[in-house]
């Protein structure tokens, strides 16, 4: 694998997958990254629901990864050598499988790493990863938002999405929560 090839890859945990399968803009949020996306096998195996749009309606709504995947939207990876397997393990002793394999393999390949669990980052940095490597829903939205030049209001019906239906709000130390806040009022 180049070197062009490991710093144009992203890999996302299960976190990051839905909320922007939250945002309803989640093909155009990835594109805009300009990178190959990734989620790993176990996080494509995990079952995921999003809260209904009406908030009357107690079912939620199962999270179907087959048309992201035959797009090529997203692609699968799956962890490869003894040196993934080892980083694997010792990461699943500390964090979900999700999160354990997509750190794995982010740190083993040189991939950018996306999540927002706050022990997943913590581990990820600690173990001499460049936080370069490191990005966040926040931070893949507001990206997105400032290189597409999303109109306000389309930004704050994919935050205000993103909130409802995933259930997710950055935390005050993120970078990019005064920008959210803002955005989203």
């Amino acid at each position: 694998m180049s070197q062009s090839t490991i710093l144009q890859t992203i890999i996302l945990d299960s976190c990051v997958l839905i909320n922007l399968i939250a945002s309803e803009e989640t093909e155009e949020i990835l594109r805009s990254t300009g990178k190959d996306c990734r989620i790993c096998v176990i996080v494509e195996k995990e079952s995921f629901y999003l809260r209904p749009d009406d908030p009357e309606e107690e079912l939620f709504d199962l999270i179907k990864l087959d048309p992201f995947i035959k797009s090529g939207i997203l692609s699968l990876c799956n962890i490869e050598g003894s040196q993934e397997a080892a980083l694997y393990v010792d990461y699943a002793s500390r964090l979900g499988d999700g999160e354990a394999m997509s750190l794995a393999i982010a740190e083993s390949r040189g991939y950018v790493l996306a999540t927002d669990d706050r022990k997943a980052r913590r581990i990820f940095l600690e173990s001499g990863n460049d936080s370069i490597n490191l990005t966040s829903t926040s931070e893949l939205v507001r990206n997105w938002a400032d290189s597409k030049l999303v109109s306000p209001a389309k930004l704050k019906s994919v935050l205000v999405n993103i909130q409802h239906r995933a259930h997710f709000f950055p935390p005050r130390k993120d970078p990019n929560f005064t920008w959210w806040v803002s955005a989203s009022a």
